[in-house]
């Protein structure tokens, strides 16, 4: 039995290298042909005398399928349809799936953080029940993505993608809030390439993540529950340039239905847009190592109520607000190992209405970093930024969807992690914040960092005492991660913040107090898997 499986290994290998030699075009599908036919054939009766015969005719029809195809009387398309006529013979039972979609993909990403924290409040008395005691405890939160992409032919590929995101505890446990047991969706969308027969043009509609340059605007919140929008996008691009033209919804009337139309007749008042984006973003790539974004935001407000990433409002049920902006980025590679650099200022002008409030601020966000070593990748970096605060009238900067953390990019060193603190207490409007910190790779699976950033508000802020301030502190932050598998990243981060009088209490962007200086702390172990 055993020399008989392995003669009829020993003719599947041959045909194997016979196709391969044949046409390199058809080595694909005789491959996956040749695969399919060895799991079928273990499948074979043990009957040893009728697969003797069987191996005996297959040995033969080797031999003479090598005789032609030496002498040039076969071609390998010849050659494929012998290997169907085989396999067909062959009495066998099997699964097909069958798909419009070739090839479809499997993706996962697999987060679970688990953590401690300690006064978060800074020790003040603020909220009813606190009496001033300093809140501390653990915490594991996770975030759980299933994704299948379906490639349907060369220029359509459609995605769908699920998520569970927040903390553990028992899923029978009542008014838990953040539960691990809802799934929803997460992305699904359809990707249209070479869209009218034209390279340079393609479309994706559906719900999907935006990320656009740095991810300063439009981020996909990675280190936490994601970011996605119900949005089409649009895009022409080249080896030079690209333009990608951005419709995203925010929020919708109550009154719309789809049971049997898009809209509802007696809708609101103000029509049927409600709350939406309008972007178009300009890339200009035709110099080495360097990019420079051109961008329009508009943000139409009608229905009320959307807010960005960080819980900033982005409409009030009437506003229109325009934001423009440019950004320029790089590295010089002749500088040590590498001076890279990112410089990206916005402005925004615009009302809100119902609040009363004008919209005529700045923005900008500047970064500075330089490797010495490209062995260890050692690199010193340095950040700042200036987001405009509130002033009278003025509602100050409107931060969208940024992302403040990254996870660890074992291809880009020089990829923002912490960008604002591991701790996420410090704002991104009304803000001024300066920071210095590096990174070291000493091993292919291991990188080490640390950062120190300090933080004031641009317009001072009224603490719980009634006085002014404009302080809101200081940030020490160290982290590591290794690599366990191309696939696995283990980090472990430990946070301090030393607040001023003006920090933002219990993570309010707003909030502040008369604190008692005392030091907040955050530790964490994560385990990231993606593939």
């Amino acid at each position: 039995m055993h020399r008989t499986m392995k003669l009829l290994v020993f003719g599947l290998m041959a045909l194997s290298a016979i196709a391969f030699q044949a046409s390199a075009q058809n080595d694909q599908d005789l491959r996956s042909e040749l695969r399919r036919l060895n799991e079928e054939l273990r499948r074979i009766s043990t009957n040893q005398d009728a697969l003797a015969v069987e191996n005996q005719r297959l040995a033969a029809d080797n031999a003479e399928l090598k005789r032609r195809l030496d002498t040039g009387e076969v071609s390998a398309s010849d050659l494929e349809a012998s290997i169907n006529a085989l396999a067909s013979e062959l009495d066998y039972a099997g699964t097909t799936v069958n798909s419009a979609a070739n090839p479809i993909t499997m993706m996962a990403h697999f987060r679970f953080r688990a953590g401690y924290t300690t006064n978060r409040d800074f020790g003040a008395d603020f909220g009813p029940g606190n009496n001033g005691d300093d809140d501390s405890g653990t915490f594991i939160d996770a975030r759980v993505n299933i994704a299948f992409e379906y490639a349907l032919s060369k220029n359509v590929t459609t995605h769908f993608e699920v998520i569970s995101n927040g903390e553990y505890h028992n899923g029978d446990t009542p008014n838990s809030g953040s539960n691990l047991d809802n799934v929803e969706l997460y992305q699904g969308w359809v990707l249209l390439d070479k869209l009218f027969g034209r390279d340079e043009i393609g479309l994706r509609t559906g719900r999907q993540e935006i990320v656009l340059g740095d991810q300063w605007h439009f981020g996909n919140n990675d280190f936490f529950g994601g970011e996605t929008f119900d949005s089409t996008l649009v895009w022409w691009g080249q080896k030079e340039f690209s333009i990608t033209f951005i419709w995203a919804k925010l929020a919708i009337d109550d009154n719309f239905t789809t049971r049997n139309h898009p809209y509802d007749t007696f809708g609101a008042a103000d029509g049927y847009d409600d709350d939406e984006i309008y972007t178009l973003y300009f890339t200009y790539k035709n110099i080495e190592n360097h990019v420079i974004d051109l961008y329009w935001v508009y943000f139409s407000g009608d229905f009320g109520g959307s807010v960005g990433t960080l819980g900033g409002p982005l409409s009030d049920g009437d506003s229109d607000v325009h934001a423009i902006g440019i950004r320029v980025a790089g590295v010089f590679k002749d500088i040590a190992a590498g001076l890279d650099y990112k410089a990206e200022f916005t402005y925004e002008t615009g009302d809100l209405d119902v609040l009363g409030l004008d919209v005529d601020n700045w923005a900008v966000e500047a970064g500075l970093g330089i490797t010495f070593n490209s062995d260890n990748l050692f690199r010193i970096f340095i950040r700042f930024l200036f987001s405009e605060g509130a002033d009278g009238s003025d509602a100050g900067f409107l931060s969208a969807y940024p992302n403040r953390h990254m996870q660890v990019n074992w291809d880009d060193h020089t990829a923002i992690q912490a960008r604002y603190g591991l701790m996420d207490i410090i704002p991104m409007t009304n803000v001024i914040t300066a920071q210095i910190g590096f990174t070291v790779n000493p091993s292919d699976c291991w990188q080490f960092g640390a950062t120190f950033l300090g933080a004031w508000h641009d317009e001072e802020v009224v603490t719980t005492d009634a006085t002014l301030d404009d302080g809101i502190g200081y940030e020490i932050d160290v982290f590591a991660h290794y690599r366990h598998s191309a696939e696995t990243t283990i980090t472990f981060a430990f946070g301090v913040f030393i607040p001023e009088e003006g920090a933002p209490l219990v993570n309010s962007a707003t909030a502040a107090g008369s604190n008692e200086d005392s030091a907040a702390f955050l530790f964490f172990i994560q385990s990231l898997t993606t593939f």
